[in-house]
């Protein structure tokens, strides 16, 4: 059909084309009523060509079976309904679904180090080794006073087991190149089952951190007992250990040097596997015993041959270790408990079952005066989010349900429409269950996001029954509706895995269950109950819908006479759309829950853990009578040698980012100055990597990398917009080296190497052969006294024994000693030494913000060597930004490939897909309206509206064929599907909007994630898309029809020529 139909052709009015319709469609129900047939006749409105029949498809003729075959239709839906009852109970409750993380974490004690000495002799070789294991994205490493960090990040979808295996054989490879006092080496992997279940804190008004015993056997024991419970950790408290304390004086005056007693001790408490004795025809294993028995043969131990024991040098005693660490728990002394789960086992029994446990502990005698706080109850949070998001779902349900009966003004029609909602969340269930899944945050995202679109097809299939008694009419429509709605998440789902697709993905699943639950119901319940139970239909418009039906008639007949006109308006909203859009919110990652702000104690001199711990009360004091106005509900601080934090528990109605940012404001303007002592706002970890901005500076490490990191500190605090700018991990400290002349070593037959591990042995400690006591196995650590290391006269004074002669010489006879300062630790990302500087800034605002660092980051010379990028965070946020971009691509791409296919058109999709920028126009205003910001859950509304916007379309687009085919112009099929589909059109927009109206509201979230700027890019896009879709769909329809005809013509009448 020409343009020129297109322009003659004014079409009837639309009252006139409905009654025409509706004296058809009653000729006929009579005709089959008079002939006693109750069967919907679905041939009679089948259609050959284009738009595509669907021809035998099992799909299609899915009515035709349910009417045909009413008691095996019935008793299958209620095998469904049957199955998902069961399902549900049983469905077992998890935080999050069983994954694998693709990281590996290596740690390597080593306590009491410098972190350049562990860098150099442990970090450095370990990464050497490790960088050879196949497929590793990143290797990230810490060096510390404690030991080595390293963490591994591989390609997602990779299995962890091998390489964890690999990484342990090519670590003990290199044990010939690590100091010889490393112990041990622990390589762990992770699954989200590993996350713990319970975190509490034991607090008590008397220092914990010596009763290990009663702690552990009252506490963790009778929770290891729980059934599904994995593990139990104590944090904070150490098991005891015989310690073994060497007298400095006592050394001194028998002239000893620790090195040689601790040499004779330990290889005096070692068994040796001494063979097999062979007598006769039997063979028996031989082995040497050569352990202490008791306390009292360690003290008895002979270290000369003149009969010295170790007790006259040493203090020998069975105790907890001196920890050189604490925490506070609202200012009193706490200790940590974590309860992790068994893979598998249900997160909610075992949580309940660990806090009945808990409860009972109050009737414990011997735990008087000690209370355990529960701080994170995965149990609490699943239940919480699964009551939100059943609240906001009876919300939903009941709003579609009124809406429904609006429209379709009668009580049993609805309920059959309405009661699609709650078969298809049932059969989700059954699959989610007999898959092995769990119900979890992600899932009930899932079915959340479903709910609102469970009616549509149930909607489309009830309307075309009622219309024309026959549903065969729009199934094609209905099924590439439902199939668009799908096709979105196959990328996500089916796709490479990256930690984006697998969290989406589990929502994609839950959603592709439930639609594909609700289409099969669609084609069966409602067909079934029209036809053969119950005595449905529609009642008489409401005067409301007639007029709204005349006013959309008037405006769809203006837009197809002036077409230009309206595609100009529809180009100047879009314009409009985008500069409302511009001042919105696109950080990714934003509108999360922000549980609590930290505050990070910088010392200007080195302190110890019991003058930090004096900081820490100062701190707390200044807070804890301000908790109310400071909207803080709690706060838990850890400090130790030369390190600190607090951090602060936001109170409910704060825990966003928005009250995190006006608590941190109050904290920075309010907290005192203490001598000594700069305090610096965090995020909620307080790491390079969770910070809002993290600024990388690559190169060696020492002072001239600490120099230009706080010259890059000074300049970002001058950028506006950013706040609390400092220099990531602790300030370097001062350490006493000790430098052996290696000369005068000499002349006692001293070696550096010897003179240096007499220190390390005398300060540092030395672990020997394990005790077996009546408690069982216990450690063994030898070592200075702790009054004996409190001084650098007593470490002058510290005895050596020179090689080949009786007696001992002091340190200070051999080494000179001087104060540096260094490091407090090395961090290393991809083998190359990193200092991060990082700060704050408003959300947003995050564009400028960015730009102003890049700028002044562009504009600094970097001595050769050293470089700069952002941090993690960034990269982190431009990576989901692609990967996200792609999922869009490919999701536009298939849907257009199923419209492409229903329709037998490569042209006519585009007049539906025309709509989706147009959904924009919806996005934009809500967010710019309700100030939501456009972050990643808003992405995923973003990918949801894909599929369902085009329905609509879909759905007129399909009916203007089909008129179109039957010999009506193009005008008048285009007002008389307008008219038949707009009924339906607005039913399934409006059910959807107020299915997740309750979503939309701030407060609501699963877990830690606010899911209102989802509901509301959803609701805002639909909307608009919808209004569009019934003025513009049929408006570009015609335009593309009439271009490509122009374009045929010109081809034509030029291939003549």
């Amino acid at each position: 059909m020409g343009s020129r139909e297109g322009s003659n052709d004014r079409g009837g009015p639309w009252c006139e084309t409905l009654e025409t319709t509706r004296q058809t469609a009653g000729c006929r129900r009579a005709a089959r009523e008079r002939r006693g047939d109750r069967d919907v006749d679905d041939e009679r409105v089948s259609l050959e060509g284009s738009p595509r029949s669907l021809g035998t498809s099992p799909l299609v003729n899915l009515p035709r079976w349910s009417l045909r075959n009413p008691v095996t239709a019935g008793t299958t839906i209620a095998s469904l309904v049957m199955l998902g009852a069961i399902s549900v109970p049983k469905l077992p409750l998890a935080f999050l679904p069983e994954v694998s993380f693709p990281q590996l974490e290596i740690q390597i004690p080593y306590p009491d180090a410098l972190p350049a000495q562990v860098e150099e002799q442990i970090t450095r070789p370990a990464e050497e080794a490790l960088a050879t294991l196949s497929k590793v994205r990143k290797i990230n490493s810490w060096s510390a006073p404690t030991g080595a960090t390293i963490d591994m990040e591989f390609d997602w979808g990779q299995d962890i087991a091998p390489l964890r295996v690999e990484a342990r054989e090519k670590l003990e490879r290199i044990r010939d190149q690590l100091p010889v006092d490393v112990d041990r080496i622990v390589v762990n992997s992770f699954r989200s089952s590993d996350i713990p279940v319970l975190e509490c804190r034991i607090a008590a008004d008397r220092d914990l951190s010596r009763d290990y015993e009663l702690l552990n056997r009252h506490v963790a024991d009778p929770l290891r007992r729980v059934p599904g419970v994995a593990k139990v950790d104590l944090y904070g408290v150490e098991p005891p250990q015989v310690r073994i304390d060497f007298r400095l004086a006592d050394l001194q005056s028998h002239g000893l040097d620790a090195d040689q007693i601790l040499t004779r001790l330990d290889a005096s408490s070692r068994s040796v596997s001494a063979g097999v004795l062979r007598q006769k025809d039997e063979a028996w294993p031989l082995r040497v015993v050569n352990q202490f028995g008791s306390l009292e043969e360690f003290k008895r131990f002979p270290i000369t041959p003149d009969g010295l024991r170790l007790e006259d040098v040493a203090t020998v005693a069975l105790a907890e270790p001196e920890l050189d660490y604490g925490s506070h728990l609202d200012r009193g002394r706490a200790i940590g408990l974590n309860v992790v789960k068994e893979s598998g086992a249900n997160t909610v029994a075992v949580a309940k079952r660990a806090q009945a446990v808990l409860r009972d502990l109050e009737r414990d005698p011997m735990l008087r005066g000690i209370r355990v706080i529960t701080f994170t109850d995965q149990a609490e949070q699943i239940e919480n989010s699964l009551a939100g998001l059943l609240q906001a779902g009876i919300v939903g349900a009941i709003l579609a349900t009124l809406l429904l009966f609006f429209f379709l003004r009668r009580l049993s029609t609805t309920l059959v429409v309405a009661g699609a909602i709650p078969l298809s969340l049932l059969a989700a269930a059954a699959v989610l269950y007999f898959g092995g899944r769990t119900l979890n945050i992600l899932s009930m995202m899932g079915l959340m996001l479903a709910t609102g679109m469970l009616v549509d097809n149930a909607v489309v299939v009830l309307e075309s029954i009622h219309r024309l008694s026959g549903s065969r009419e729009v199934l094609p429509a209905v099924i590439s509706s439902t199939a668009t709605s799908i096709i979105v998440f196959l990328p996500l789902v089916l796709g490479g895995r990256t930690e984006i697709t697998t969290w989406i993905g589990e929502i994609g699943r839950t959603i592709i269950f439930t639609l594909i639950a609700s289409l099969f119901l669609s084609l069966t319940v409602i067909p079934l109950a029209m036809g053969r139970l119950l005595d449905v239909g529609m009642g008489k418009p409401a005067q409301l819908l007639v007029r709204m039906a005349a006013t959309h008639q008037r405006m769809l007949a203006w837009t197809l006479r002036h077409r230009p006109a309206a595609a100009g308006i529809a180009f100047g909203l879009f314009v409009l759309a985008i500069v409302m859009f511009l001042p919105v919110d696109k950080s990714t990652f934003t509108a999360t829950k922000v549980e609590a702000v930290q505050l990070r104690y910088e010392f200007s001199d080195n302190v110890n853990y019991r003058e930090a711990e004096r900081y820490v009360n100062r701190v707390e004091e200044w807070i804890q009578p301000r908790q109310d106005s400071l909207h803080v509900k709690s706060t838990y601080s850890y400090f130790g040698n030369n390190e600190a934090m607090t951090r602060a528990y936001l109170a409910n109605g704060w825990a966003d980012d928005e009250g995190a940012r006006k608590v941190r404001k109050t904290l920075r303007e309010g907290l005192p100055e203490l001598p000594g002592l700069t305090l610096h706002l965090e995020d909620n970890e307080g790491s390079s990597e969770s910070a809002r901005l993290a600024v990388r500076l690559y190169g060696e490490a020492g002072p001239r990398m600490d120099q230009l990191a706080e010259e890059v500190q000074r300049r970002l605090a001058r950028v506006d917009g950013l706040t609390d700018v400092v220099v990531g991990g602790e300030r370097g400290r001062e350490e006493v080296e000790v430098v052996v002349d290696r000369e005068r070593a000499m002349q006692y037959g001293l070696t550096t190497a010897a003179v240096g591990g007499s220190v390390a042995e005398f300060f540092r400690g030395r672990s020997l052969a394990r005790f077996r006591g009546p408690e069982g196995e216990v450690e063994v650590q030898a070592r200075l006294a702790d009054e004996d290391r409190q001084s650098l006269d007593r470490l002058r004074a510290m005895p050596l024994a020179p090689q080949g002669g009786r007696g001992s010489v002091p340190l200070a006879a051999v080494a000179d000693f001087r104060t540096v300062r260094t490091p407090a630790a090395v961090e290393r990302q991809q083998r190359h030494s990193i200092v991060s500087v990082r700060g704050n800034y408003d959300s947003k605002k995050a564009g400028e913000v960015r730009a102003r660092v890049r700028a002044v980051m562009d504009g600094m010379s970097f001595p050769t060597g050293s470089s700069w990028s952002f941090g993690q965070g960034f990269e982190e946020e431009d990576a989901t930004q692609k990967e996200m971009l792609v999922n869009l691509l490919l999701a536009l791409a298939l849907v257009y490939l199923v419209m492409a296919a229903l329709f037998e058109s490569l042209l006519h999709p585009f007049a539906i897909m025309f709509a989706l920028p147009f959904a924009f126009v919806g996005i934009a205003a809500t967010c710019f309206l309700t100030a939501s910001p456009f972050n990643l859950m808003a992405q995923i509304g973003l990918l949801i509206l894909i599929g369902i916007v085009v329905n609509n379309g879909i759905v007129l687009v399909h009916h203007i064929h089909q008129l179109r085919e039957r010999g009506m112009p193009r005008t008048e099929a285009i007002l008389a599907a307008a008219s038949h589909r707009l009924r339906p059109i607005l039913m399934t927009t409006m059910c959807t909007v107020l299915g997740m109206l309750p979503l939309a509201i701030g407060g609501n979230h699963v877990g830690d994630v606010l899911y209102y700027p989802l509901a509301r890019t959803v609701m805002g896009g639909l909307v608009a898309s919808t209004l569009l879709t019934l003025l513009l769909v049929p408006c570009l329809y015609t335009l593309l029809e009439d271009s490509a005809n122009l374009v045929a013509r010109v081809w034509q009448g030029g291939a003549r020529g």
